[in-house]
């Protein structure tokens, strides 16, 4: 079977890279895995022998870097296959005219998404940006975490090196919970950090301070509430708002991290786990299509959808671990917002 690379929540990636990061994944490689040993003690395979293989062309184009224009730049890829049978620039030249995602997929041979809207996030490069492995929190550095409120609330865990640089761990969505308030959320927080970070230091969070409204029934904020469930679970740990939500510095922590380069690494490293968050920064986090004749024209607010959340949570998290303070102006008082606190092991997890 030949064909291009698929959207990246396909099956084929899934299989190709035997990925189990995610409960979907692990479905589909353990029901191989399965296959194969029956099919191996039937005889049916020789031992060590796969089901069936993967193989991955090199692409004509290779994405280099962004220009002046903050749009990528591709450049010919020595390694292509065919190219003395190939007219000079010939990918160069059917790349003119076409999306910065279908080049990606078509020319790089980069496993793609297909979005409507304008990217929000275009710094982002799935070839440089995204770990292949499982990105494992380091002991004695506290890990950072945003939450972005609403009916689908979502988190996001790293940490920030001595160095500067970013790992993404871990996401946090709700979407397949209907109409997530923050105290269940928070319940479903707590299980998740006691699950998957049991024995690690954790900074206060950082969230959307539109959470500070109050709702009309109780006069309780989201934070509120949330922060009552983490007291009541016996977490030493509290969630603040971040100092701004100002859309640009929140998109600007982000852009700024994807650009940075931190000796000779990318100063952001997301992990396999950030299925949605990877997603999002490829271009699901966009600005929505505006339905009029002519040129492409897009709204100048961002689409709130099932991508928005996770996004905005790593731009809250990047904010309360300092990113972003440049463009803002720097406070007077010592407000809980700037607090961080260490979480010992026997306070996670009940270790």
């Amino acid at each position: 079977m030949d064909t291009n690379p698929s959207d990246s929540d396909h099956w084929w990636p899934t299989l190709a890279d035997r990925d189990m990061s995610t409960p979907k994944g692990r479905e589909l490689v353990n029901s191989i895995t399965r296959a194969e040993e029956r099919l191996r003690e039937q005889g049916l395979i020789a031992p060590g022998q796969p089901l069936f293989q993967f193989f991955r062309q090199p692409g004509g184009l290779l994405e280099t870097g962004l220009g002046p224009d903050g749009l990528p730049i591709f450049e010919p890829n020595p390694l292509a296959e065919n190219l003395a049978n190939l007219e000079p620039g010939y990918y160069l030249k059917r790349m003119a005219g076409k999306s910065t995602n279908h080049i990606r997929i078509y020319y790089c041979a980069q496993y793609g998404v297909s979005f409507d809207g304008k990217p929000i996030i275009p710094e982002y490069r799935e070839q440089t940006h995204a770990s292949k492995e499982d990105l494992k929190p380091v002991k004695g550095i506290p890990i950072q975490w945003g939450v972005d409120w609403g009916l689908t609330p979502a988190a996001t865990f790293g940490q920030k090196h001595a160095s500067g640089r970013w790992t993404i761990l871990d996401e946090l969505v709700c979407e397949e919970y209907a109409k997530t308030g923050a105290e269940q959320f928070a319940e479903i927080f707590c299980d998740h950090i006691n699950k998957n970070f049991a024995g690690h230091t954790f900074a206060d969070g950082t969230g959307d301070p539109a959470g500070m409204q109050s709702a009309q029934t109780d006069e309780l904020t989201p934070f509120h509430v949330f922060n009552n469930v983490l007291e009541r679970r016996g977490m030493p740990i509290r969630c603040y708002p971040a100092v701004t939500n100002d859309f640009t510095i929140r998109r600007e922590a982000i852009a700024h991290c994807l650009n940075r380069i931190i000796d000779g690494s990318p100063a952001l490293l997301i992990g396999p786990k950030c299925v949605l968050l990877k997603k999002a920064y490829q271009g699901g986090y966009q600005y929505k299509r505006m339905k009029v004749a002519g040129d492409d024209k897009f709204h100048d607010k961002v689409d709130k959808n099932h991508y928005s959340h996770c996004a905005e949570s790593s731009g809250y998290m990047l904010m309360g671990g300092g990113e972003g303070v440049s463009l803002v102006q720097p406070v007077e008082d010592d407000t809980p917002t700037t607090r961080r606190v260490s979480v010992g092991r026997s306070r996670i997890g009940g270790y």
